[in-house]
């Protein structure tokens, strides 16, 4: 009888353990068989107080195309968020596997929004973003690229920049050494998911321009679909605060590099209430490694600059570190004449990761600041009229800086004057109310 009874006491510990493993068998089977959301980002097109975009990847088409999203955390909680968008999927270009797409609209400003992303083929984990305000307000954003395939300073630089919490990033183009590489855009965007996160826990959204590195065969198309921006000529605007920033494609035919030059300047007569005006294309503008990039000129790109009193160009391309002194063209050749003390200021920071190169021209008359080193150019914009720009190395360390200011009561057309290397003084007027139009080019 005792014999017995131990022989039944083992045969139901068998039994239970037996049990247990095929549940933990079962789970992994079925959490193998989900579809769950990878290589999250978020995308700024447009008014950023009111919208954002948020683009996805999956493994097939039918996992889900859904955002659930509220002002408050529901920890993932299906059933418990308020609201939810419905987006649309494509095939990743070149590769196996879908771009999940959702554009959300009508947001709040100045609100943290908690979501997840997904459908039948499974949930992400809950993620956050921030909107814009409306209002004047301290803005901090980032502007940097040249990212390419060396991963050790392409680590560093976004470790580093994610400390400083921005509000976003703009890139300036060469994300990826090869833009035909599936591989290396999945490898760019794991990237972004592991580092690109806030100490507060906030996704860091990406203002994309494209770089000649980042095109395919075909050209910039898939470019586009990697981070949901519509078809077309791949130029666009973000409005954040009082800071306009225009994004142009440099990559593009001498038809389209034509139009845009008609484009910018009816972007930046509906947007010249803004304080703070800003454009952002790969090519460099100011000869360096490379050499200047003619059609700015030769287009009339840098002419409609100067008319309408941009405060910052920022390119990429050469991979280095450079601030020009403010410079104004009245014309579409590359000489600034006399008017050496008042303009825009042309930054080149193609440092993010790419191997660095030697400026030909350290000494020039039109150079402020130059460096060979990876880093990031960290931009603070206050309510009082006042803009730092920082370059950042590799460890956060500050390595170069300008100040400008505006008064907020005087006459905007003036532009920017020198009093010393590092502080300018600007004059504007006081915001007008204002009218978009569409935000993609």
């Amino acid at each position: 009888m005792v014999i017995k009874l131990r022989v039944d006491k083992r045969l139901r510990i068998v039994a239970a353990a037996l049990v247990t493993l095929l549940v933990a068998a079962l789970m992994l089977a079925l959490r193998q068989g989900l579809d769950e959301p990878v290589r999250v980002r978020l995308v700024l097109v447009g008014d950023a107080s009111r919208s954002i975009t948020i683009v996805w990847e999956t493994r097939s088409p039918d996992s889900g195309d859904l955002v659930l999203y509220d002002a408050a955390s529901r920890s993932g909680e299906l059933g418990a968020y308020r609201y939810r968008a419905q987006g649309r999927h494509y095939p990743r270009p070149g590769a196996p596997g879908y771009i999940h797409v959702v554009r959300l609209e009508g947001l709040s400003p100045n609100t943290t929004y908690y979501f997840v992303c997904g459908g039948d083929g499974g949930w992400s984990r809950e993620l956050a973003f921030k909107t814009a305000p409306s209002a004047r307000s301290h803005v901090r954003f980032v502007v940097g690229g040249d990212c390419r395939t060396n991963r050790a300073a392409r680590d560093a630089v976004s470790q580093a920049m994610a400390r400083f919490n921005p509000d976003f990033v703009v890139l300036t183009g060469d994300l990826v050494e090869d833009g035909g590489s599936p591989a290396q855009w999945e490898d760019f965007f794991e990237h972004v998911s592991k580092y690109w996160v806030r100490g507060d826990g906030l996704l860091i959204p990406v203002v994309p321009c494209i770089g000649n590195h980042d095109k395919d065969r075909l050209g910039w198309e898939h470019f586009l679909k990697l981070f949901g921006l519509p078809t077309g000529g791949g130029w666009f605007y973000v409005n954040w605060g009082e800071v306009h920033i225009v994004i142009l494609n440099s990559e593009a035919s001498s038809s389209l590099l034509k139009l845009q030059r008609s484009w910018l300047e009816e972007d930046l007569v509906a947007h010249a209430g803004y304080r703070w005006k800003i454009v952002v294309f790969h090519r460099n503008v100011l000869p360096s490694r490379h050499a200047a990039f003619k059609p700015a000129f030769e287009l009339g790109w840098i002419k409609v600059i100067s008319e309408h009193g941009v405060d910052l160009v920022f390119n990429g391309h050469t991979h280095l570190y450079l601030r020009s002194k403010p410079l104004r063209w009245s014309g579409s050749n590359f000489t600034a004449g006399d008017e050496r003390v008042k303009g825009t200021i042309y930054v080149i920071t193609g440092g993010w990761g790419a191997p660095l190169y030697e400026h030909p021209y350290p000494h020039a008359w039109w150079v402020a600041s130059y460096e060979k080193v990876h880093h990031f150019v960290l931009v603070d914009v206050y309510p009082n009229g006042t803009l730092h720009l920082q370059a950042k190395d590799f460890n956060g360390v500050t390595f170069d800086e300008a100040w400008i200011t505006k008064p907020l009561t005087l006459p905007m057309r003036q532009q920017p004057s020198l009093t010393t290397s590092l502080f300018l003084r600007a004059l504007i007027k006081p915001l007008p109310t204002r009218k978009s139009p569409s935000a993609y080019g």
